[in-house]
């Protein structure tokens, strides 16, 4: 995961996947930016897991290393090839 900076949050995050920090157990927890006031940096974060909102403090939560990007999707796999190709001889 990368952590996110001050420097990320010039930038509206509405929309936006991250991962948040539970510190009480140590898990990361998937949330959407459902809105976020770029004046007083607070997000609501909408955890599909859950189905609950939250409101946030973003600046608290950077400077506290608890927000990050999620990692990015691996392109799948390509199939495996079978045997030699065939051609004229």
């Amino acid at each position: 995961l990368r952590l996110l900076t001050r420097a990320d949050l010039k930038n509206d995050l509405t929309g936006y996947m991250l991962k948040l920090l539970w510190p009480d157990d140590g898990s990361w927890w998937d949330g959407q930016v459902i809105s976020m006031d770029t004046s007083t940096f607070t997000a609501v974060i909408f955890y599909s897991s859950t189905a609950e909102e939250e409101q946030i403090n973003l600046v608290e939560m950077v400077d506290k290393r608890e927000l990050a990007w999620p990692p990015p999707l691996e392109a799948p796999a390509p199939p495996p090839t079978t045997g030699a190709k065939g051609g004229k001889g």
